[in-house]
């Protein structure tokens, strides 16, 4: 599944793999999440010389906490909008969840589709190579 960072009707700002659950007709019906976690940022409590801070960590708190699925079926309606993670939040995203993020053994649906393609979710293979990220690698990860 291909990762990306999504803005919730709820005002959530998710990391997931996501893909597109389609009919028989391939007609979409609804994205399908795979280990979505909520991203918070939290100042690590240097600052600039204006005051501000200049340095974040990013906080994963499990999004559905109180079910034992990985996978998540959610409505096109709920989706604000969808994006290529920066590449500092893909790196640590994939080293602490890739391996079940890749688990062919999740919870299957019979009806989906775990191609991207006509969704718009297409992996452009674009981790913008020699970019630094702004994410301080101090990440912290709560699965409550």
């Amino acid at each position: 599944m291909i990762p990306k960072v999504m803005i919730l009707n709820s005002g959530e700002r998710i990391i997931s793999g996501v893909s597109e659950v389609t009919d028989e007709n391939g007609q979409g019906i609804c994205l399908l999440l795979r280990c979505p976690y909520i991203l918070e940022m939290a100042p690590t409590g240097e600052y600039n010389a204006e005051g501000n801070p200049s340095q974040f960590s990013i906080n994963f708190t499990k999004w559905f906490a109180y079910s034992s699925s990985d996978e998540f079926r959610v409505p096109y309606a709920s989706v604000v909008a969808i994006g290529e993670p920066e590449e500092g939040i893909l790196d640590v995203y994939i080293k602490r969840f890739g391996d079940k993020l890749n688990d062919n053994n999740a919870v299957s649906t019979s009806d989906s589709s775990d191609s991207s393609e006509g969704s718009g979710l297409s992996d452009s293979g674009n981790r913008r190579k020699g970019r630094k990220s702004r994410v301080s690698s101090d990440e912290s990860v709560s699965d409550s």
